[in-house]
């Protein structure tokens, strides 16, 4: 499983509903990663907050104990295909989040998130928490 940043978020802030699911995924032994995109939104945001020094030690802390999925030409791939059809559809989500699902999807990865509806016409599979 992939978790998406909006997952993340909650979960850095000690979230109750976050960390009852986090945990609920590891009873369940599922492999969880996260992606350069994450980091990259989560880094920005460390960057910009009042607290950095606490944000980042607290972010550093939290992504060390998942693995980053890497970017491979095949991700390339089908981020230009995915977000040609997404535009061709009406139904544009961005860069970064088209980033996200073609991870996703070369992974054949389930994503956990709340933006069920942004994900719908990627193909990717969702797990709302």
């Amino acid at each position: 499983m992939i978790l998406d940043t909006d997952f993340l978020i909650p979960l850095l802030r000690k979230d109750p509903t976050a960390v009852a699911f986090l945990q609920a995924l590891v009873e369940e032994e599922q492999s969880i990663f996260v992606t350069h995109v994450n980091l990259w939104e989560l880094y920005q945001g460390v960057f910009r907050s009042k607290k950095m020094e606490q944000n980042l030690s607290d972010l550093e802390d939290l992504i060390q104990n998942y693995e980053v999925l890497p970017f491979t030409q095949n991700t390339d791939k089908r981020f230009g295909q995915l977000i040609v059809k997404l535009d061709a559809v009406g139904t544009p989500i961005g860069v970064l989040d088209t980033l996200i699902a073609s991870v996703a999807l070369e992974n054949d990865m389930v994503l956990v998130t709340r933006n069920v509806d942004h994900f719908t016409n990627t193909g990717v599979q969702i797990k709302s928490w």
